[in-house]
């Protein structure tokens, strides 16, 4: 993921629809800028990526000047114009090994050959029981769970964000691609930002999602409640729709269809937005 997200950003520059996509929006928010009273407010704008590639961030953070040096930067939600949220983790996110000269400069190949399990990782490797538990979890996994079950997980607030270190030095914060999903590798701050941002938010864009993620679906027909347009970017949108129904079928939610991601950069951002 790290090699085909540098390929594309390397290779496309700004000649993208990604960097489009960015142009675009900083406009709207910079045409959308008012002070009133000796109060600014302007259109801001949320990004909830599934992908763990960094396509989408990089494009965005320089169309809109937001440097992300850390992870605190992709939700300074009382700075930023815009945030970015990754529920399922990222390949530059990763809890750092405290020490790694016996993996001779292949972790992975190293946790492998000497079968490495869950407990032995995070409770040996990384750290032990006691950092490496985040006791405040309970009640967020109860949220997060359809049947309602706590239970205590790994801190996900001791992810860094590996930049241009080695990969090695890394135990990267991937969600693995199960059927059923019950839970983000993202730190709670981000989750807690991410869906207070849902309890403000008029418009839902849903590109190239289907609409099948049962914990995050949860959480936003829970708390988006002030939608009143839905867009759907998909050349197959009836898939999409049946997940959204929750949100479809409320008065007064507007829907819109276009093709697929270039149809909605090229035109639905110009009409729509």
């Amino acid at each position: 993921m790290k090699e085909v997200s540098n390929k594309v950003i390397n290779e496309y520059d700004a000649k993208n629809l990604y960097a489009k996509l960015g142009n675009k929006l900083q406009k709207i928010y910079s045409a959308s800028v008012k002070t009133t009273y000796g109060r600014t407010t302007a259109k801001n704008f949320a990004f909830v990526s599934f992908n763990q590639d960094t396509i989408l961030e990089t494009f965005i953070s320089q169309q809109f000047n937001i440097p992300l040096n850390n992870l605190n930067d992709y939700i300074r939600v009382n700075e930023s114009p815009c945030y970015i949220f990754k529920p399922h983790g990222s390949w530059n996110w990763g809890w750092r090994f405290p020490a790694t000269s016996k993996f001779n400069g292949n972790t992975s190949n190293w946790l492998f050959e000497n079968n490495i399990n869950l407990f032995q990782l995070y409770f040996e490797l990384l750290g032990d029981h006691i950092s490496m538990i985040d006791g405040s979890t309970w009640g967020y996994e109860t949220m997060l769970n359809k049947h309602h079950l706590g239970r205590y997980t790994i801190d996900k607030s001791q992810l860094q964000l590996i930049g241009d270190e080695d990969l090695n030095n890394f135990f990267p914060a991937l969600l693995l691609p199960y059927r059923d999903k019950h839970e983000f590798t993202m730190p709670m701050q981000h989750f807690n930002y991410m869906t207070d941002y849902f309890s403000s938010m008029e418009t839902l864009v849903v590109i190239g999602w289907k609409g099948n993620e049962e914990a995050f679906n949860r959480q936003l027909f829970q708390k988006a409640n002030r939608i009143k347009k839905v867009i759907i970017a998909d050349p197959n949108p009836d898939l999409v729709e049946k997940f959204l129904e929750p949100i479809l079928s409320r008065q007064g939610v507007t829907k819109i269809i276009y093709k697929n991601f270039e149809d909605f950069v090229e035109n639905g951002i110009d009409n729509d937005i």
